[in-house]
């Protein structure tokens, strides 16, 4: 429109140049007041310029979409999109996230329309499973406008996390007695992945122990022995088909009193002097306790045979010495009963027998009986027993008794013993000790 006066042109309407109001061109007139008037007119052209009064809007407004948590930095998300009705630099659009946590950044296209969203760091489904954040839009425009939309990105879960054991390490401890199939421990692993299930398994068990592949109960399998092993390092295992973690299992084994003492020997068997002296070592007994520690500590004691008190034994040591002093021809043999205990409570023990035989020394004086008696014969006859002759009696046994008679001059008498016989014309026999008359004699 234009005013008559002042020739003033203004709109009548609102423009709009994304509505096509780009430019207009028309002829304006000026008329006088003469009679008749007179005028002249002009050609007016008008460009409109374009202003940045349109935000960029996106269609839709609202986008969602799913991403494996393994997915690679700069993995696609999904595309969005938006227009600005500006034209030129107004409705070149630039794109950037909010409260996308760094995760995701968006890659504006070539086209200023559109932009890509993408990874930007690595994502994890056990630490957050969705992300809500916005796009925005910028156009050109100083100071510019923005649109935004509303973007949710689900995490998909993959299986990239191992089992992972409540402890590192487990120790248990269990007596060397426990009976076959008893449970030791419950073991447990959680999978931060959601997987529903996880396999046991054991290493290094020497089958002795086991475990329940889905319940991870650990039982004794087999026969333990302190003596053997003291202990047994198992490494256990959990896997949930992919992935595998793995923590120490560890059974002590607790010492028990489970073995007693064995001699080396059933019997033991030695020979004694009866001059023996009192205090010295006869023979020594030995047995093994295979226990170890104070359970296989043996101690020695004589339990039967003993009753005259003729022997002590060292209690550590298992020597049997001789107490009191022995006599052959009182008893030749000793049957002794030994036992071997060691110090559990109760304790166990084993026995032996030792045979202690006696042998003889010479150590009593014989007696001779010889009667007094008085004989006759003929002076100048020949030779001839003159009497029974003598006995001798000597405690010591027939190995050690073999008599052998000879003259002795009676005592205050001035012969010698080596010729009293000539004197009497008297010999005696050595063995049977029976006087005999070896010369004539004179009246």
């Amino acid at each position: 429109d234009i005013n008559p006066v002042s020739g003033e042109i203004s709109t009548t309407r609102s423009l709009d140049f994304e509505m096509g109001d780009t430019a207009y061109d028309f002829v304006v007139t000026a008329t006088d007041g003469g009679d008749p008037s007179r005028s002249s007119t002009a050609l007016v052209y008008v460009t409109i310029n374009d202003v940045n009064d349109n935000d960029p809007i996106f269609d839709p407004s609202k986008y969602s979409a799913s991403i494996t948590e393994g997915a690679p930095v700069g993995a696609t998300v999904l595309t969005v999109s938006a227009s600005d009705a500006d034209s030129g630099a107004f409705g070149r659009l630039a794109f950037n996230l909010v409260a996308a946590d760094n995760l995701f950044e968006a890659v504006t296209q070539p086209d200023n329309r559109s932009a890509v969203i993408v990874v930007k760091n690595q994502l994890d489904f056990e630490t957050q499973r969705g992300h809500v954040f916005r796009v925005v839009a910028l156009d050109g425009g100083m100071p510019a406008r923005s649109g935004e939309a509303m973007v949710t990105v689900s995490v998909l879960n993959e299986n990239d996390n191992s089992p992972v054991f409540q402890q590192t390490t487990y120790i248990v401890r269990v007596p060397e007695s426990v009976t076959m199939g008893t449970l030791l421990q419950n073991v447990t692993a959680t999978d931060e992945d959601e997987i529903d299930i996880i396999t046991y398994s054991l290493s290094r068990a020497a089958g002795l122990f086991t475990i329940h592949s889905s319940r991870g109960e650990i039982r004794v399998s087999g026969l333990l022995d302190f003596e053997m092993d003291r202990r047994h390092d198992l490494t256990i295992f959990a896997s949930d088909g992919v992935n595998t973690g793995s923590a120490i299992f560890v059974v002590e084994v607790i010492n028990e009193n489970d073995n007693a003492p064995i001699f080396d020997a059933e019997v033991y068997s030695t020979n004694v002097s009866e001059s023996r002296m009192v205090g010295t070592g006869l023979i020594t007994v030995r047995a093994v306790d295979a226990d170890v520690g104070s359970y296989g500590n043996v101690t020695y004691q004589i339990i039967a045979g003993n009753d005259m008190g003729h022997f002590e034994i060292d209690r550590w040591s298992g020597e049997i010495r001789l107490k009191t002093s022995l006599n052959f021809e009182a008893k030749r043999m000793f049957r002794l009963t030994v036992s071997a205990e060691d110090s559990g409570n109760p304790p166990k023990s084993d026995t032996a027998a030792v045979v202690l035989r006696v042998t003889n020394e010479n150590d009593i004086v014989p007696e001779i009986t010889l009667p007094k008696t008085e004989f006759e014969f003929v002076e100048n006859g020949a030779p001839l027993p003159i009497g029974a002759g003598a006995t001798v009696v000597d405690a010591d046994g027939d190995d050690i008794v073999r008599a052998v008679f000879h003259l002795v001059a009676p005592p205050n008498d001035t012969a010698t013993d080596q010729n009293i016989g000539e004197r009497l014309w008297v010999n005696v026999s050595g063995v049977a000790g029976l006087a005999v008359v070896y010369s004539p004699s004179r009246h």
